[in-house]
């Protein structure tokens, strides 16, 4: 694992925080990294695992499928998008009866309602909608419909309809349109200049919707439930608010469902919590549709669907035979009555054990549980990372979300009896039980004699030897520089930061407070033949990443190294007494980390 997470970062683009654990397996709702260690997912990929990993029909579609075919590209027809295009139309139409308007309005000729395109990822499908959405605006622009006056000035230049509306809290996304209705400096502020004619209305404000969405808008583009944003979701009257007026001025109506879409409310969808007169004209989706194979896809209704003509979208890889047949598969599980009461039941469950274990949190270190389903989230009144490091620790993956939110959001068809698992580690971390898992460090020593065996140092040997370490905060990744001395009469851990054998090292970046243990077994000195330890740290939160014998960083050596040889100074020689009683001098020094496996 040391030598991934080193390739990773000297081969890969540095754009994510990790932790250094590196996963090599999945069954269920649980993840194995590639020291075995177990962990309960409570992240699902970020709301994509909505089986769990290597569900048996997800691996045997993948399986069967890749035999067969893989991709043929958009000359041609498969067989699978056409038949995933079908099951979300049909599935959608049947769970939201009461529909009728945007994408279940009725059509002429018995055409469908709504038709699909497929894309890659969650971002381009927030993309084609609102290119689809500048197409539509302009032939509103162009018709005529709005008022003479408002009329006149666009078919002027149907260019003037092209206003985008987002919402403050929403995530739609990191390409450049995605990202320019993201209404995040975080994210935005890297990259500006954005696209312009993108305006960011406040979320569930209706007073502010007459002002923001005009003739000009072509697009409103907003998530019922917000994921990212810290799980909120939409008040009734905000969206029927924004479908109100987004008629009175031929705008569209999105709804990006990327995240809590697909069964993770409880519902196929989550605008079908809400009544009919808020439904969308184009729906966005991606997440958990191939439950990890990447896909996207965008529902438009028919009035939208009309509009958009040969060539004037396209994709080489969406809708490709492998991605289709799995959100195939995934689609027949997802839409089933029976799946959907199951995340209803589990996502009361977690609601009810969160709300007795942390009862007597809320108002102070807790300020909101928020959510529905198994889109769940933890408001703190502080930064809740070390809530995430000390379940993460502990077996449990959760990720956060804005507004120090931690988002939990595990696998659609989690257990139960799992779903109470994860609701105890995180009441213990909260109430802060469970301590950061300990990880043990041996420095160990190897010295350069020949045939020299069971050494002893001399009697009047009683100098310190420091090494210089460098730590690495295991929650932002910063390094900070402390040190060991070791006794070498009484073979013993004698000083850090404190002069004593404890250091409390509280990271000047992030503020996480964490610790190191310094302790050396009695008489483990080197011998000619083997390493012996001479210092063990026992880290929390911490992970020692480089050493030195003097401090020189030009001379250093990763922990990851195999080993480290140097020679000493001679004021520096370690005088030992052979089993003659002869006195040897050792003048060079092999010398190496090794990483223990972590333990509570």
């Amino acid at each position: 694992s040391n030598q991934t997470v080193a390739n990773a970062e000297k081969y890969t683009l540095n754009t994510y925080a990790r932790p250094s654990l590196v996963l090599s397996h999945g069954k269920g709702s649980y993840l194995y990294d590639t020291d075995g260690k177990e962990y309960l997912d409570f992240t699902a990929g970020i709301s994509v695992v909505a089986l769990g990993h290597s569900h048996p029909a997800v691996t045997a579609a993948v399986t069967e499928q890749a035999s067969q075919l893989i991709h043929c590209s958009n000359l041609y027809h498969n067989q699978w998008a056409p038949r995933l295009a079908s099951e979300i139309v049909e599935a959608t139409i049947a769970a939201y009866p009461q529909g009728m308007q945007g994408i279940y309005a009725a059509t002429a000729s018995g055409r469908s309602p709504a038709r699909v395109f497929f894309s890659n990822s969650g971002t381009e499908a927030n993309e084609g909608a609102l290119k689809f959405a500048r197409k539509y605006g302009k032939l509103v622009a162009e018709s005529g419909v709005l008022g003479k006056g408002t009329s006149e000035a666009l078919r002027g230049d149907p260019n003037l309809k092209c206003g985008i509306v987002s919402f403050t809290g929403g995530f739609h996304g990191r390409s450049m349109g995605a990202l320019s209705v993201t209404a995040n400096p975080k994210y935005q502020k890297p990259f500006t200049p954005l696209i312009p004619g993108v305006q960011t209305a406040k979320y569930n404000d209706t007073g502010e919707i007459g002002a923001f969405i005009d003739e000009r808008t072509c697009a409103v583009i907003v998530e019922p439930i917000q994921g990212e944003g810290g799980i909120h979701a939409a008040q009734v009257e905000f969206l029927r608010a924004l479908r109100r007026r987004c008629d009175q001025v031929g705008a569209l109506l999105i709804y990006d469902e990327i995240q809590c879409g697909l069964g993770r409310s409880g519902k196929l969808w989550a605008h079908q919590l809400y009544p009919e007169d808020c439904s969308p004209d184009m729906l966005t989706m991606a997440k958990p549709l191939a439950n990890g194979i990447p896909i996207g896809a965008i529902l438009v209704s028919d009035k939208v669907a009309e509009e958009i003509k040969v060539g004037e979208h396209g994709t080489t890889f969406g809708g490709n035979p492998l991605a289709c047949r799995v959100g195939c598969t995934v689609m027949e599980h997802i839409a089933q009555p029976e799946f959907l009461e199951h995340v209803q039941a589990a996502g009361q469950v977690l609601d009810q054990e969160l709300k007795q274990a942390l009862a007597p949190f809320m108002g102070s270190t807790v300020v909101e549980l928020r959510g529905t389903g198994l889109l769940r989230g933890i408001q703190f009144s502080s930064d809740p990372t070390p809530v995430i490091d000390r379940a993460r620790d502990h077996g449990l993956l959760l990720v956060g979300a804005g507004g120090n939110t931690v988002r939990l959001v595990p696998p659609l068809n989690t257990r139960l009896a799992d779903i109470k698992r994860g609701a105890a580690i995180i009441a213990d971390c909260v109430t802060q039980r469970l301590q950061p898992a300990m990880t043990i460090f041996d420095l160990q020593l190897k010295a350069e004699l020949e045939n020299v065996t069971n050494l002893a140092p001399k009697e009047d040997e009683e100098e310190a030897y420091t090494w210089f370490i460098k730590f690495q905060c295991c929650g932002c990744r910063e390094t900070t520089e402390n040190f060991v001395s070791v006794n070498i009469k009484e073979s013993r851990a004698i000083s850090g930061s404190r002069g004593d054998a404890h250091l409390v090292m509280t990271c000047k970046f992030c503020k996480r407070e964490n610790s190191a243990s310094l302790c050396g077994p009695a008489a483990a000195y080197a011998t000619s033949d083997q390493y012996a330890t001479i210092v063990q740290i026992e880290c929390r939160g911490i992970d020692p990443v480089e050493f030195s014998p003097r401090g020189d960083w030009r001379a250093a050596s990763t922990v990851s190294d195999a080993k480290f040889e140097f020679s000493l100074d001679e004021d520096e020689w370690y005088d030992y007494d052979d089993e003659a009683g002869e006195t040897v001098s050792v003048t060079k020094i092999e010398a190496r980390f090794e990483r223990g496996r972590a333990k509570k």
